[in-house]
């Protein structure tokens, strides 16, 4: 039976992350509506890609969504988180996210780039910034 209910978890698991991400891309954020009991990472994974990036969250739950972004620090996630930092007024951390991103990925995003709007401004250089160990 616990077999069952692993499995059961695992096909959830892939269609929440699937609609999750999808939802995600057309601007669409909800809870996800699979119920995923004994995979954590997965359902913890599948609530990231359904939140708003522009949203407002308190420190713990920043605290719990790096710990998802650490599992698979993707070019994605690190520049979700990003801007999720950004957003709830942690620039420092934003743009050491983006530091992050280069140093990984070498992609370079720009400061600007957190923000939904351009009229919001983050008052540090991306360049005084030295990467820290994730």
């Amino acid at each position: 039976m616990l077999y069952g209910l692993i499995w059961r978890d695992y096909n959830n698991a892939v269609d929440a992350l699937v609609n999750g991400r999808h939802s995600a891309e057309k601007g669409i954020f909800k809870q996800p509506t699979n119920h995923i009991l004994f995979l954590t990472e997965y359902r913890a994974r599948a609530e990231w890609y359904y939140l708003n990036r522009f949203s407002y969250v308190d420190e713990k739950q920043l605290k719990e969504l790096h710990k998802v972004v650490l599992i698979s620090p993707t070019n994605y996630d690190l520049f979700k988180y990003a801007q999720l930092l950004a957003f709830n007024g942690k620039n420092e951390e934003a743009i050491q996210q983006l530091a992050y991103i280069d140093g990984l990925y070498h992609v370079r995003y720009s400061s600007s780039q957190l923000f939904l709007h351009s009229d919001h401004k983050i008052a540090i250089d991306y360049d005084q910034i030295t990467p820290k160990r994730l």
